[in-house]
């Protein structure tokens, strides 16, 4: 009894193997096609100089055909020969009207058809047999006209000669391209293997790179620098940049969920001790008031931080839903600035050119501008802050600026990457930072199509522009 195994994959055909048929059955197509327009064209001249030439005979022997008593026959010259000696297989015959034959020359004997007869010069293809052998034979009708009989049809004039000759040089031909034709095909695969071999080296260079490639290496990427500018190259190097995108974006997000484990254990511990503290032993009310407190406000920490985590998943999956609608910034600013600089000692200065709309998802627009202010309040808490607001062209720029102790260069571009923080020790306090405020900010103004943009000055301050699509 026979099993058949279906863990076993299925072999499939080689790409460079595929590349190499398909050149060599095209090379077949196009040299046999090749060849049977030679050959075509190759018996068409000749059968057309054989036209020619009969042509040119039957124009001269018929100034061999005379009458004598009444009686038509062909005119023997002195040396024994008609005007076109005739060769082989030729044949050279004069013919009724009603298609008895009445004088002939030559070995060949072939049929006479007259049921189609003609005034003019005409060429057939005929079957002839000589000395019991068939051949075939191109035969020349030319008619006959007696002159002093105003030009009345007397006769026909036939000049065959044979093709035998011909079919052998087309027999010779068709056989050297039979044997070429093999050689051409098997040089043609071997060629295209090689071609496709060396066309196909940069796709295998990629292949054994990538399964070389660990995950840790992605961001080393490939070693594509020696690698022709052609199709395969230019594919190599885009595979590559692609690989190191995926890189970045891997490392990236070990490093988004490394900080956010750390981020959710730091307050869960902390929920931790102080429970166990407060469990350990009889507490006044006012001990427990004061840890039920901390709690309470590391639990606010960790809501806050799973709603940032969350907003970023939608954002990165597409799903982030908005509600665009036009927001009046001298009415927007107004509602919400005093009410937040009314507990800290930071002073505001609005200066909104009026009658500015922008169009933005109201509640996506506050969580943009109160994680700017809530920066503000963190690093600059007695700064002087300014927010301004000017239309330019089809957009709206708002600059949101402090006179603060200002940001190091080197932190600046890394600002809106996610869980980044200018100070690395991870203090906590009353009111530390997740280091996702400016990376929500970012996505929030590019998923309306605007854009965020940070510059600082150490010692001087920072400024935060926003650019939003007009109203």
């Amino acid at each position: 009894m026979s099993v058949i195994d279906f863990s076993r994959k299925p072999k499939f055909m080689k790409l460079r193997t595929k590349i190499a048929l398909s050149i060599t059955i095209l090379v077949i197509v196009l040299l046999s096609s090749v060849t049977f327009i030679i050959q075509a064209t190759l018996s068409a001249e000749l059968l057309a100089g054989i036209d020619q030439s009969l042509k040119l005979s039957a124009t001269q022997l018929v100034a061999m055909v005379e009458i004598e008593d009444g009686r038509l026959h062909l005119e023997e010259r002195d040396d024994g020969h008609m005007n076109a000696p005739l060769e082989g297989d030729d044949i050279l015959r004069l013919v009724s009207v009603d298609g008895n034959v009445i004088d002939s020359r030559g070995v060949a004997e072939v049929a006479v058809d007259m049921s189609t007869p003609s005034d003019l010069l005409r060429f057939e293809t005929l079957s002839a047999n000589v000395a019991g052998h068939t051949t075939r034979l191109r035969l020349a009708t030319i008619p006959v006209y007696d002159e002093e009989q105003a030009n009345k049809l007397i006769a026909y004039l036939q000049v065959g000669k044979s093709l035998e000759p011909t079919f052998q040089a087309l027999r010779r031909t068709r056989n050297l391209f039979a044997l070429l034709l093999p050689i051409c095909f098997i040089l043609a695969g071997m060629a295209s293997y090689i071609l496709a071999t060396r066309a196909l080296a940069p796709i295998e260079k990629i292949r054994l790179e990538a399964a070389n490639t660990s995950i840790e290496r992605l961001n080393d990427g490939m070693k594509v620098e020696d690698l022709p500018d052609d199709e395969a190259g230019r594919l190599a190097r885009t595979f590559d940049a692609m690989l190191k995108r995926i890189g970045a974006s891997f490392f990236r997000q070990k490093r988004f969920t490394a900080d956010a484990s750390h981020e959710l254990r730091t307050p869960l511990s902390i929920i931790r001790g102080i429970s166990e503290v407060a469990l350990s032993k009889p507490r006044t009310e006012e001990e427990y008031t004061t840890a039920l407190q901390t709690i309470l406000k590391e639990t606010g920490s960790m809501t806050r931080l799973i709603g940032d985590l969350l907003f970023l998943a939608r954002s990165d999956s597409d799903r982030l839903c908005l509600e665009i609608e036009e927001i009046d910034l001298q009415e927007f600013f107004s509602a919400i600035v005093e009410d937040y600089f009314s507990d800290t000692e930071c002073s505001l200065d609005l200066q909104l050119e009026a009658q500015v709309r922008i169009l933005m998802d109201k509640d996506r627009f506050l969580q943009v501008v109160m994680n700017l202010l809530d920066n503000c309040k963190l690093h600059a808490p007695e700064s002087d802050v300014k927010i301004s607001g000017i239309a330019i062209g089809e957009t709206v720029q708002i600059t949101v600026s402090d006179n603060g102790p200002g940001i190091e260069p080197h932190h600046l571009a890394h600002l809106t990457e996610r869980f980044y923080r200018v100070d690395s020790s991870r203090k906590r306090d009353s009111f530390s930072s997740s280091g996702l405020g400016l990376a929500i900010a970012l996505e929030i103004m590019q998923a309306h199509g605007g854009d965020l943009k940070v510059g600082s000055v150490l010692g001087e301050g920072t400024t935060v522009v926003l650019e939003i699509p007009r109203a």
